[in-house]
């Protein structure tokens, strides 16, 4: 029944949702589905690509953690014809610290308290972010305003962002960037101004696999009561040549220090440090305490 799809939906249970609609509309999806199978279908896709990048001869090591290092990871990257930047970070995350990252991550409208910018040599990072839609438990369509070093212009940058529960396997997370005109279609009730003046549009995709770590990797310990976390970003800034200076930078400086930051602040949440976040968590049981469930899975 649609009930039932709708509570799969509901509970990021996509891949479930997707093969009921097939059943029970093999002609045609409607309209109100067409999301939620094209999320399914995404998601088999880009989860085999992530696990694929391990093995990929085409991405280079930037930098990995030192034996000194608290957080244990690895930073790949690659560049592809048409310039745009891949990064790839593999690490390990504590299992009782993986709510509080997950919280990190979701809650957008606080970005800007933990995400690094700069503003010597040049101004460069995060301005501001702002949820524009919630669709469900964890779903939504957010926007970024980034500073960019000059002469380029002021980037923004539309997400929409979801979470696939793929257990037993893991977790999937995956934001991409949406025309405008996708965005519309998605949320037709926004009435604001989707597109914000004086500002180029930056397209980002960003593929989140959370698992238990394979024996054969190069961060995995016997002894570890945690899992790996693979994040596999492209970062398209419409500009036609990328300088190995600028990969440098952003890569082992930018992306590096955002990953570190993440997991601090995750550390921070938990041990109730980061008032904003614990309200908005305390706020949301019906997502939080879902998350806690399915980790125990995990």
């Amino acid at each position: 029944t649609d009930e039932v799809i709708d509570d799969l939906i509901e509970k990021c249970s996509f891949t479930e949702a997707a093969k009921l609609i097939g059943e029970k509309y093999p002609e045609e999806v409607p309209a109100r589905y067409q999301l939620a199978a094209e999320i399914a279908d995404t998601y088999e896709k880009k989860k085999q690509e992530v696990l694929n990048s391990d093995t990929d001869p085409q991405w280079s090591e930037q930098c990995h953690s030192s034996e000194k290092e608290k957080y244990k990871y690895q930073i790949h990257y690659r560049v592809d014809e048409k310039h745009q930047l891949y990064a790839r970070f593999n690490c390990i995350v504590a299992t009782d610290l993986l709510p509080s990252v997950l919280a990190v991550m979701n809650e957008s409208n606080l970005y800007d308290t933990w995400m690094p910018s700069y503003k010597f040599p040049f101004r460069l990072g995060l301005r501001s972010s702002e949820i524009l839609a919630h669709l469900g438990r964890s779903h939504q369509v957010i926007r970024t305003v980034v500073d960019m070093p000059p002469p380029l212009q002021t980037r923004q940058c539309l997400q929409h962002a979801v979470a696939v529960d793929g257990l037993p396997e893991g977790i999937f997370i995956r934001a991409v960037s949406p025309s405008v005109d996708k965005v519309k279609a998605i949320i037709p009730d926004y009435k604001e101004d989707i597109k914000l003046p004086n500002t180029t549009d930056v397209d980002v995709e960003v593929n989140m696999w959370i698992r238990r770590c394979p024996i054969d990797h190069a961060l995995y310990k016997k002894d570890d009561d945690a899992v790996l976390l693979t994040i596999v970003q492209t970062v398209d800034a419409h500009v036609s040549f990328v300088p190995p200076a600028l990969i440098s930078f952003v890569t082992r400086q930018v992306l590096r220090r955002m990953l570190l930051s993440l997991l601090q602040v995750a550390e921070e949440v938990k041990s109730g440090k980061r008032e904003q976040h614990k309200k908005q968590m305390e706020e949301k049981p019906e997502l939080y305490d879902w998350v806690l469930s399915r980790l125990k899975e995990l």
